[in-house]
């Protein structure tokens, strides 16, 4: 299966920096040593790929933005779902970013998820959110204007493809 498509821009991700999605990146199988615990593998469950969604915040975020608490909750449903014995339906994930300041892109990744061979269609939810953490500045107080509306981002994998449409107001 060719996970590649072309970059994907997803508008103002905070005030200066746009998200762009970059594609799909193999993370590997639900069972392997790396993605077991993940997974919540065990005997008799499915095993399928894991894949991530790769991005990029450009430009690259200054050291105290990567301290801001702001972050993009994604939630990820596939067409066709997922067997729901097994996997949830939407699926909640983790991600990764880049903590080095200054560059020309912050990368980062949502996932991993599962991504079995029948899927069509990745649909994702991403959401701002403003998370605050405790002892840490600048995690208190409002969140910053001008956040990223919420919007969905819809990868074909027939087609090769991706779109991004902001919630309506």
């Amino acid at each position: 299966m060719n996970l590649g498509f072309p970059d994907v821009d997803c508008g103002q991700w905070s005030p200066g920096h746009r998200l762009v999605i970059r594609g799909l990146r193999e993370d590997g199988l639900s069972d392997s040593s790396m993605l077991a615990d993940y997974s919540e593998h065990h005997s008799g469950k499915p095993v399928e790929p894991m894949v991530s969604v790769v991005y990029a915040i450009v430009p690259g975020l200054a050291a105290d933005e990567l301290q801001s608490g702001y972050e993009t909750d994604p939630t990820v449903s596939l067409d066709p779902p997922a067997d729901a014995q097994h996997w949830g339906d939407p699926i909640k994930m983790g991600g990764e970013r880049s903590a080095v300041p200054e560059t020309e892109e912050t990368t980062g990744a949502f996932g991993p998820f599962v991504l079995p061979q029948q899927t069509r269609r990745i649909i994702m939810e991403l959401t701002p959110i403003w998370v605050t953490y405790p002892n840490r500045h600048p995690g208190g107080g409002p969140p910053p204007p001008a956040l990223m509306p919420p919007g969905r981002l819809i990868i074909d994998l027939q087609t090769q493809s991706a779109s991004f449409a902001p919630d309506p107001v």
